[in-house]
């Protein structure tokens, strides 16, 4: 592409590459086309891999000596991306099978009345067919014979390939071209199930359902060699089924916490503009660090602190500017679906000047009462299974401090919510007290800590890294919150009318 179709394409007058940086802004960019759909198993396959980034944080999920492992996050953090992801890898290997399914299609119907050990029966059943169904074999396997399958395994106690099960239960049937299946035998196969906790509420059923999930992907993976399983599921059905279902004590081990770190949401971030400047503006230029494409969209030449205070201390002191990917970051809480949300949004607000401008601060900032809205009905919604107490605990801190001393964050509780309503949080009590409300507000990520390191630098904790940080059995609980200060996550704060912004100087 030459300048001039470049220059008619940007709608810019370019003299060279080095004049886009200068020149793009928020105008340039379609926003359905850069955010892309909050649904992964929307958005075209193509699209999605060019949107995407290869995190390091997934080796034991993803490593191949594990026959079962469980993904845990929260939404919006990637979860269904990774799994589509990886699966399409696994695919265009020699000798591996891969299966993706989601809640709706494979899971069991049942209602309260079937019993834990149906459950599993019906899920293995449901597994078991998935795989025979995409190994495109033209003879059926009915249920007695699938039974029949896993019962060998088990008293056999040992592990099987399914293959190698399948094509002997087919000879006894006296199928013909039964050999042909024994050319598959070297085969991987490894299936994702993903979102079967997506509808999930805290009645037996679906406490059946995701449970003996859990404990039919285990046994399946140990008994058949070449399977291998991947689910789901959020940190808050998992803290539910881990108090409530004893027979899970040991699936701690299986689980992997994903998460993003500040530096990671930077990649995202640029991956995306990369991606569609290179799709519908220039295919040709030489591709730029992460700096140069966040740049198009973003005014790198301001501060993206949100306190105007910190903003002027920089300044004094000739300390770098506090960048974009940062604050997105702090108020996305490290969610790349909020992050994206919230880019939506400040791309409209500055779109809304004439000039349309690189995204600022200020445009930022103008989205936060809704952007702060939208987040609060998530996690209500996200955590109403565990506590449904979740909306008045918010708004029990509107118009008060952004920030408290440990003590005094009890006595707000206290006050404004013990002593006004019963708290049930499931897996914690059914009678709540400031300091077991305290640690699940902590741990869903409404409140947060903050150490001062020295007088230019604080570190901001939370719960991923530090869960012990308020567990209410040890015996210096007290003395040791009081040396944090502990705020309301910065997102939430317009919207509840809190005091002051306080953001991070790391």
């Amino acid at each position: 592409m030459n300048d001039t179709e470049r220059q008619l394409r940007l709608g810019l007058e370019i003299e060279s590459n080095d004049d886009v940086i200068k020149l793009y802004g928020a105008r340039n960019f379609k926003i359905n086309q850069l955010i892309g759909s909050s649904d992964a198993s929307n958005i075209d396959f193509e699209l999605l891999k060019d949107f995407s980034i290869d995190k390091a944080d997934c080796t034991e999920y993803l490593n191949e000596e594990n026959k079962f492992m469980i993904l845990c996050a929260p939404k919006g953090t990637g979860k269904t991306t990774l799994n589509l992801l990886w699966s399409n890898k696994l695919g265009k290997r020699p000798n591996h099978l891969s299966i993706v399914k989601y809640d709706s299609n494979i899971s069991p119907e049942a209602d309260d009345s079937v019993s834990p050990t149906s459950w599993i029966r019906m899920w293995k059943l449901n597994i078991l067919d998935a795989i025979y169904q995409k190994l495109d074999i033209v003879y059926k396997i009915n249920k007695s014979e699938w039974e029949g399958i896993y019962k060998l395994a088990r008293n056999n106690n040992q592990s099987y390939n399914i293959i190698d099960c399948i094509v002997n239960t087919l000879k006894k049937r006296k199928m013909k071209k039964v050999e042909e299946l024994v050319q598959k035998r070297n085969l991987k196969i490894w299936l994702f199930i993903d979102e079967v906790d997506q509808f999930f509420t805290k009645s037996p059923q679906n406490i059946n359902k995701v449970s003996t999930l859990l404990l039919a992907c285990k046994d399946l993976s140990n008994l058949f060699s070449n399977v291998y399983i991947r689910t789901t599921l959020k940190p808050n059905v998992w803290a539910i089924l881990a108090s409530q279902v004893t027979s899970l004590a040991t699936m701690r081990d299986f689980i992997v916490d994903y998460r993003w770190s500040s530096d990671e949401i930077k990649t995202m971030i640029a991956k995306r503009i990369s991606s569609y400047y290179h799709k519908y503006c220039d295919n040709d230029i030489v591709t730029k660090d992460d700096d140069w494409y966040i740049g198009l969209l973003f005014d790198l030449t301001t501060d993206f602190d949100l306190s105007d205070k910190n903003v002027e201390k920089r300044k004094q002191n000739n300390i770098t500017k506090f960048e974009p990917h940062k604050t997105l970051s702090l108020l996305g809480i490290k969610r790349p679906r909020w992050v994206l949300s919230l880019i939506r949004q400040a791309i409209i607000e500055a779109n809304k000047t004439d000039s349309g401008n690189k995204i600022t601060i200020t445009h930022i900032k103008k989205c936060l009462a809704n952007y702060g809205r939208e987040r609060l009905l998530d996690i209500s919604a996200e955590y109403k299974v565990q506590c449904d107490n979740l909306r008045f605990i918010f708004y029990a801190f509107n118009r008060k401090n952004s920030s408290y001393k440990y003590t005094k964050l009890l006595t707000v509780i206290n006050e404004e919510i013990v002593n006004q309503q019963t708290v049930k949080i499931d897996g914690v009590s059914d009678s709540c007290n400031a300091i077991q409300i305290a640690k699940y507000l902590y741990e869903i990520g409404f409140i947060e800590p903050k150490n001062r390191i020295s007088k230019n630098k604080v570190e901001f904790w939370n719960f991923v890294e530090n869960p012990l940080l308020l567990n209410d059995e040890g015996e210096d609980v007290e003395s040791v919150a009081e040396q944090f200060i502990w705020e309301i996550q910065p997102a939430f704060r317009n919207v509840l009318n809190l005091d002051k912004v306080i953001t991070r100087q790391n």
